[in-house]
């Protein structure tokens, strides 16, 4: 199967519904069935949402620069979180320039709530460089962030083997030169500069419905 590299993301602005001031937003892959995507967004000094929402499908995102808080939590460079569907946050700001990446599994669709109604118990932030490393499908030194029946997300500072597992499709994400990949079921694993995210899509998760960035993903 062959492997699917995207250059430079292209950049745009885009207002996130609820909030201001605008944000910077670059599509890294987006799948035409379910709308997941997966997006750079860079938050000014400044930014804030301060009421109250949520998403009906799950979110990760890692701080790559600056520090983005919501319900009180504080998430720094090098931080991850998972938020899972439902997940009800509010007050969300970025008190100097921000980069995230930021995972969806399905359309980004924000469902405002009142004020009043009780956030989710917050989600802790995961700061990677702490997590004891251990052999991972792709690689033998990696650092698990999440775990679940049919994906999983780790982050990747040792080798990578040569190629994907043949029931799994992969995501890669340099961190330090911000670069993308995807490989399929099978293909050969690009080199990237380490330290890689790198999220795993197993069994039939792994094939059979195509990746484009194809949809109109803005209203993140």
């Amino acid at each position: 199967m062959p492997t699917s590299r995207q250059g430079e993301p292209a950049w745009r602005t885009i207002t996130i519904e609820d909030s201001s001031p605008p944000v910077g937003f670059a599509r890294l892959d987006g799948d035409r069935t379910s709308g997941a995507f997966a997006a750079l967004v860079r938050f000014p000094a400044g930014w804030t949402r301060p009421g109250t929402g949520r998403y009906a499908v799950d979110e990760e995102l890692l701080v790559l620069e600056g520090e983005f808080r919501m319900s009180g939590v504080a998430y720094r460079i090098d931080d991850y979180a998972h938020l899972p569907g439902g997940y009800v946050r509010a007050d969300s700001m970025a008190p100097r320039d921000t980069l995230v990446i930021a995972f969806f599994s399905g359309r980004a669709d924000w469902i405002r709530l009142r004020d009043a109604e009780p956030t989710s118990l917050p989600a802790s932030p995961i700061a990677w460089r702490k997590v004891a490393p251990r052999p991972s499908p792709v690689a033998g030194r990696a650092r698990p962030l999440r775990a679940a029946d049919a994906e999983s997300t780790w982050l990747v500072d040792g080798p990578f083997e040569a190629r994907a597992p043949h029931d799994m499709r992969i995501q890669l994400f340099s961190l330090p030169t911000r670069s993308w990949a995807n490989v399929e079921p099978g293909g050969s694993i690009p080199t990237l500069q380490l330290p890689c995210l790198c999220r795993l899509r197993r069994g039939s998760e792994a094939g059979g419905r195509g990746f484009a960035v194809d949809r109109d993903l803005s209203d993140v």
